[in-house]
């Protein structure tokens, strides 16, 4: 303990007397965080923008609403404002839209699809989704 406040006292005394490296020392933080505040004050480094079409008007949809909501700003709009949102507007990097009868179908067991709306001219691909069935039983093949 000793040794390390002989090498800190060293350093501070070092430092004291080249004046250059104190302005530095106390100048330039101050000025990076002035220029990367000025930089980032005009973005939007809040919540991400989710627009979701509710289709369904059920409870499934409205718990799917709450639930995106604790990770993202959901806002509900028609299909068309929600297109617009992600490929006229860009504000939104995709949207969801919960179909008509997905409530019915998920209180009768059967599979539903949501569909998410992407801006094609990003070249975004999703790749094909795979039942469950098969991923339980399928073993990776060597390429």
């Amino acid at each position: 303990m000793r040794s390390l406040l002989a090498i800190a006292w060293k350093d501070l005394r070092l430092i004291t007397r080249d004046r250059a490296a104190m302005v530095f020392l106390v100048l330039v933080p101050f000025v990076v965080v002035t220029v990367l505040a000025e930089a980032l004050a005009g973005s939007d480094t809040g919540s991400l923008l989710l627009p979701v079409v509710n289709e369904d008007q059920g409870p499934v949809a409205s718990v799917l609403i709450e639930a995106l909501s604790e990770y993202a700003t959901v806002v509900e709009v028609s299909r068309e404002e929600a297109e617009y949102l992600v490929a006229g507007k860009k504000t939104a990097p995709a949207a969801i839209v919960v179909p008509e009868h997905t409530t019915k179908r998920y209180l009768a067991s059967r599979p539903s699809t949501l569909l998410l709306l992407t801006d094609p001219a990003k070249g975004f691909s999703l790749a094909k989704p795979v039942p469950q069935a098969e991923r339980e039983t399928s073993t990776p093949t060597p390429d």
